[in-house]
């Protein structure tokens, strides 16, 4: 009996080392085909004509969206295609199509529960002379190099970045940051959850975030210029020509302002409100913060 329950023990114990080792094997060459599922990706380029394109709108697209505005006799759309899981690079598909004048392009993201999915990274090189409407995307950043008069990007869940804006420009995040680096026009930005940095704008018209701290060059603003932050910290850099109305206010910061700037005469100052003249003060210019400080520089 005992030496019948060993024999049985040790067959037991070989099959279950066997079923094991089968159903490792499996999960592993699973591991090993979604891993080069995860490393599947191609790259498609088309041209448009720009002669049928005034201007240029990506709405909803699924990876980030680099635009560059440069000199050149066609329209560049290159989609560089990530899959994942169990989809496949040829499921990710990139729209393109001229609707009165404009051209319209957008992304598809097949959503396969628990399988995987897909996103699409686009590169558009455009003639200078095509305008941009919209750049926006959905999971992923925004990049645009001299985009032109007018244009506004959009990434709600990524980073946005402008530079050599050729025009007013508009920059939006909910969760992202925003980095903006030379504008011929008016600049908003705004975002939620993100810090702000501006250089070499030509002229601030609102600046606001919820949690983050904003730092900007500020050569002149808009009537009724805005900067903004719930919970951050405000530096701003005044320019000599600057001219503008300062209303300042923090609820539990400190202000700094320059102790030898003649352009810069505070008028009134207390420990949340600062009142301050630029030049002739010809416009208003008003920063606020909840929890932060807010330091002038001139």
């Amino acid at each position: 009996m005992t030496g019948r329950n060993s024999a049985n023990t040790t067959t037991t114990r070989r099959r279950l080392l066997c079923a094991t080792g089968v159903g490792l094997g499996g999960i592993l060459a699973g591991c090993e085909s979604v891993r080069q599922l995860d490393r599947e990706r191609i790259r498609e380029t088309r041209t448009v004509d720009p002669s049928k394109v005034a201007a240029i709108n990506v709405a909803d697209a699924t990876g980030d969206v680099a635009f560059i505005g440069e000199s050149r006799d066609n329209i560049k759309i290159v989609s560089q295609k990530h899959a994942t899981g169990g989809v496949s690079p040829q499921e990710l598909d990139t729209e393109v199509q001229v609707v009165e004048n404009r051209l319209e392009i957008t992304t598809d993201e097949p959503q396969l529960l628990g399988l995987g999915g897909g996103r699409v990274a686009l590169e558009l090189r455009v003639p200078r002379n095509v305008a941009v409407h919209r750049l926006h995307t959905n999971h992923g950043d925004v990049t645009g190099v001299g985009v032109t008069d007018g244009a506004t990007l959009e990434a709600p869940n990524g980073d946005v970045s402008v530079s050599r804006a050729r025009g007013d420009v508009s920059a939006r995040s909910t969760k992202g940051d925003i980095t903006v680096d030379g504008t011929e026009g008016d600049l908003s930005a705004k975002t939620s959850d993100g810090t702000i940095q501006v250089r070499g704008p030509m002229r601030v018209a609102a600046l606001t975030t919820q949690t983050g701290d904003i730092t900007a060059d500020v050569p002149a603003v808009v009537d009724d210029a805005l900067v903004e932050s719930s919970a951050g910290d405000l530096l701003l850099r005044l320019s000599e020509g600057l001219s503008a109305t300062l209303s300042a206010h923090t609820s539990t910061g400190e202000f700094s302002v320059p102790n030898q700037a003649p352009q810069f005469r505070v008028h009134q100052r207390t420990e949340t409100q600062l009142r301050a003249e630029v030049e002739r003060g010809t416009s208003q210019l008003t920063a606020r913060t909840e929890d932060g400080d807010i330091t002038i520089r001139a």
